[in-house]
């Protein structure tokens, strides 16, 4: 019953900030869900997050309510905690004295569920070669965890090396960053220590074997010497 009234449609731009921010959260959510494979229920560990960045991206704030920019800044807090909650221990130099040492390399999971990884290690000299068998192995992780994976590897030379260890997904996906592990390669001291103990317990049982013979001559001597005595009462 009333006359009609005439409507347009105003187009307001996002400002550049605001969208470049959008951007940062969706690049983090798409890190969440890859990194979320290796969980046990990657689902429980998205779905929650998920909500917030919906929550984040609701018109909602335009009233004015809250900081968008706080709630932003702790969106994507919360979620590099997620993707870095697994990763690969730094650890002090390794001292090598085998010719074929384990590598020891642990794992840590702060998640509160179990988690699958695949840890390639790859030596950054020649000093050490890995086990080709254990370049790509897989590792799983209890809650709230770690877990300590000795790696095979022959010592080609004395010095400094370092491997490098990182976490890859079922999809050899990258799910964490590449960790240096420092080792004090001593090819060699092995054989020798070997050659010393070997050399020690030679010299311990030929000891053992001398003070027998001594022994038992010695016994000898005596009793020839009381038989002669008694021979010389005797007469």
């Amino acid at each position: 019953a009333t006359s009609p009234t005439t409507l347009r449609i105003v187009g307001v731009p996002e400002v550049a900030s605001r969208i470049d921010r959008v951007r940062t959260m969706l690049a983090w959510e798409r890190r969440e869900v890859t990194f979320s494979m290796i969980a046990a229920d990657p689902e429980e560990l998205t779905s929650s997050n998920r909500l917030s960045l919906l929550s984040i991206l609701s018109a909602e704030w335009f009233s004015g309510t809250g900081s968008w920019s706080d709630a932003v800044d702790k969106y994507i807090k919360d979620t590099k905690d997620v993707v870095n909650s697994v990763q690969v221990v730094r650890s002090s130099t390794f001292t090598s004295l085998a010719n074929q040492p384990s590598i020891p390399i642990t794992v840590s999971n702060e998640l509160d569920q179990a988690v699958t990884v695949y840890l390639a290690v790859r030596p950054t000299s020649t000093r050490i070669s890995v086990d080709p068998g254990h370049t790509f192995e897989e590792v799983t992780v209890p809650a709230n965890s770690q877990k300590r994976v000795q790696v095979p590897s022959q010592s080609i030379a004395n010095g400094k090396a370092v491997v490098a260890a990182t976490l890859y997904d079922q999809n050899h996906k990258r799910i964490s960053r590449t960790t240096l592990i420092s080792l004090n390669v001593q090819a060699g001291w092995e054989t020798f220590g070997t050659t010393v103990f070997a050399i020690l317990v030679v010299a311990v049982f030929a000891f053992g074997i001398i003070r027998n013979v001594r022994r038992r001559r010695k016994a000898s001597r005596e009793a020839g010497a009381e038989e002669a005595a008694d021979e010389e009462d005797g007469e």
